[in-house]
């Protein structure tokens, strides 16, 4: 993907997007992208007359969509994703709409980087972490940063769409929060790469395990579903 070569993460810079297929130009692209800024961390956004925007989001199923996607990302628990320091996230603008892409998920589902278990032993690899922690995983960043997550959960009925997903996707019998559908996704993709990567001598020998690592693959998706579940009855009846 050609990741490496960017400083920068593209959203900062549009000079580089000449034209999106079916997209926006580079100038109409910096303009979205102020206005999603002004609305999101200020709450308003300014029309060109200097009209205030309604201040609240209105509900929707894009609105659903970021939902979701912060009930997943809460879930899979990579501490180095948008949510926890603002980092490995592509924000594209693509027929008017901001269209949010992560990437980089390495360390996750109770692998890797563990900044919380550093902060305290109890939140190692995001087990124990509340549904609306407030935490950040690096000391430079704070939670008020993080526009795209705190504005949306001011508001309880969003709150309450968020925790429904949880609900939803750790379910026992049907959620999609599930080791053994994981398991086999897991070991198609094993047969599929796990040579090439050992043969560059990449993280295979490791990531290619689910027993030696600090914290087994089952053993992650029991404790975190289960936490979820106790914190979103705890949210729902508090």
């Amino acid at each position: 993907m050609g990741l490496r070569r960017f400083r920068q993460r593209p959203s900062r810079r549009l000079r580089l997007q000449r034209r999106l297929p079916h997209g926006l130009p580079a100038q109409d692209q910096q303009g979205h992208f102020r206005l999603l800024v002004d609305a999101v961390v200020h709450g308003t956004a300014q029309r060109s007359h200097g009209d205030q925007l309604q201040e609240r989001p209105q509900p929707g199923a894009r609105r659903h969509t970021w939902l979701k996607t912060l009930a997943v990302a809460f879930l899979v628990g990579n501490p180095d994703d948008y949510r926890n320091d603002a980092n490995n996230y592509y924000i594209y603008f693509y027929e008017g709409v901001a269209v949010y892409i992560p990437y980089d998920n390495d360390q996750c589902l109770g692998f890797g980087w563990n900044p919380f278990g550093d902060q305290d032993w109890n939140l190692s690899y995001t087990v124990n972490l509340d549904i609306y922690y407030n935490r950040t995983a690096q000391s430079w960043i704070s939670y008020d940063d993080l526009v795209l997550v705190k504005n949306v959960f001011r508001y309880s009925d969003y709150q309450a769409i968020y925790e429904d997903y949880l609900d939803e996707f750790t379910d026992s019998e049907d959620g999609i929060f599930d080791y053994d559908a994981f398991l086999s996704e897991y070991l198609t993709a094993r047969s599929l790469y796990r040579s090439e990567l050992l043969e560059e001598d990449h993280l295979g020998a490791t990531t290619f395990s689910l027993t030696e690592r600090w914290m087994e693959a089952e053993d992650y998706y029991a404790q975190k579903a289960a936490y979820v579940r106790e914190r979103v009855e705890y949210h729902r009846t508090h």
